[in-house]
Formats: structure tokens, sequence, C-alpha cells
């Protein structure tokens, strides 16, 4: 049982791991069976989960003529108590820097036991060496403060599972340099993993 504030979980229903959450198991998983739980902690220093990549050669393919390479990050997140909704703030940092970059910064709803698409699109101009990701909770409150995540996603916006019907809502560089205007370049890029090779055409 999470019954404690900094207590986590993975899990199929709510009624697992706490009795009075959502009506005790009325949130399924956003995709699948499973889904990360976890009881807000007050000190919003603390990130739950971290995650470091190594970026392969091949992986992220940046170059003078593709550049820039767009990504996505997405995750669902849900209150799964109505009280003090949580506020979740997604960050990446890039090469082992140290330094973090927002990513997204959400409030889950307060009509609890809903799933909610929280994104963002960026663009990189160099290929990082290795990709960190970290979750914080921004919101100290002991009482509520309770969150669930699901369907985390990171890779080339094209192929997000919510592309079409959430098209680019920010741009950004990830490692400086020239900002383009959005929509006038042509880009391409190989992503080992993914369905292949990919291309942005000039729009308008």
């Amino acid at each position: 049982g999470l019954m404690n504030a900094g207590e986590y979980s993975v899990i199929q229903s709510l009624n697992q791991v706490h009795s009075i959450w959502a009506g005790a198991g009325s949130l399924s998983a956003q995709s699948g069976t499973n889904y990360f739980v976890a009881n807000g902690a007050t000190d919003t220093t603390e990130a739950p989960w971290i995650q470091t990549i190594t970026v392969n050669p091949g992986d992220i393919i940046v170059s003078t003529t593709n550049a820039p390479v767009y990504y996505r990050f997405q995750a669902y997140i849900a209150s799964v108590y109505p009280a003090e909704p949580p506020q979740l703030a997604f960050e990446m940092s890039l090469n082992n820097s140290g330094a973090w970059q927002e990513l997204t910064t959400s409030t889950a709803p307060e009509n609890f036991d809903v799933w909610y698409l929280t994104y963002r699109d960026g663009y990189f101009l160099s290929a990082p060496t290795t990709i960190s990701f970290r979750l914080r909770n921004t919101i100290a409150a002991e009482g509520g403060n309770d969150l669930a995540i699901d369907s985390i996603y990171f890779g080339l916006s094209t192929q997000a599972p919510d592309y079409l019907d959430n098209p680019i809502n920010s741009i950004g560089p990830i490692t400086g340099g020239v900002v383009p205007e959005p929509g006038t370049w042509a880009a391409a890029a190989l992503l080992v993993g993914t369905a292949g090779f990919v291309r942005w055409r000039r729009k308008g």
C-alpha cells in the first residue's frame, strides 16, 4: 500500500495500493495494462524517475543538410485523488552536463481519474552523446498531490502516437545555435529502432 508520501509503484489498478484513490480502481491504463502511480512527496527536489540513454552512432543523425531534427517528448498524467492536483515537471539533460532543461510542466486536471496529455516538440541541431530525463513533482502538499503517469514517449515528432491530433505546439533548440523559422526546413533523420527514414517537407 502507498499510504505514505514518497511511495510509488507500477500497477494495473489503484485499489492494489490505496483504498480511496479514484474510486479504488476506476483509472485504467492509458495504453497497455500497467502504469506508474505515486503518493506525492513534500520534497520537490526529489525525482521519482530518472533515466539516462546512451546515444549510439547512427541513433540520431544530424548534419548541415538535415538540421534541425524535430523530436517530441510526451506523457500522460492523471491526478488520482480529488485534492491538491500534482504539478509535474519533466526535464532533460544532455551529455551528462548536469544542466536540466524543462520539457513540460503541467498540473493534472482537478477532475481526477482522467488522463491528460502533456508534451513538447523541439529539435536537435547536433547529435548528443547521452540524453537524461527526470520527473519532479513541484507541489509540496502532503494531502492529495497523488499522481499517475503512463505512455512516456521520446522520439521523432511525426512518429509520436498523438502527433496528428496534437501537432507541434512549441519549438526550441536543444543545443543552441540559430533558430530557424518553424515549418520552413526540409529535414530527414534516421532513428534506430523506429520505422526508419522520416522526412519533413517545406510548408506553405
